[in-house]
Formats: C-alpha cells, structure tokens, sequence
C-alpha cells in the first residue's frame, strides 16, 4: 500500500493497521508509524525521542528512559 483508509496507519511493511506497533508512534501528518528512539517502549505520538513508557529495568525520567532512577534524581537536586 501506498496509503490507506481514513484512520487506518500505514506500517513500514506497506500494511494498513488501525493502531502502530507498541515502539512506534502515528506520523500524524502522513499517518505513517514511525519507529520511537531505541530506549523507549512507547513514545509521544509527534516526537520519537520523548518516551511515555520504558522498557523493564529502566525509567520514565523528563521524558527520556534512564538506567538508574536515583542517579538521576540526585544530579537533578543538585542542579537545582
């Protein structure tokens, strides 16, 4: 496929879907499902980079999956 049906997605595989793929996002000025940054589960549907879930072990932080939570917090206190 080229395109699809009114609210249908177009995939990377040239199929049709109604919702993209957990780690994908809607493009939602081609309605294609682009692929989210590699450390995000899920991500905002407009920006590949700003996570809305992580993958088991790592952490929701400002939008970004971190490794350790507390390292994080931490470094952000001190800078604020």
């Amino acid at each position: 496929c080229l395109s699809c049906k009114t609210n249908q997605k177009l995939e990377e595989t040239g199929e049709c879907v109604d919702n993209c793929k957990p780690d994908y996002y809607e493009d939602l000025n081609t309605n294609f499902c682009r692929k989210c940054n590699n450390t995000c589960l899920t991500c905002n549907e407009r920006f590949s980079t700003n996570c809305t879930s992580c993958y088991e072990n790592t952490y929701l932080h400002n939008g970004s999956c971190v490794e350790d939570c507390q390292l994080y917090s931490l470094i952000f206190d001190r800078v604020n």
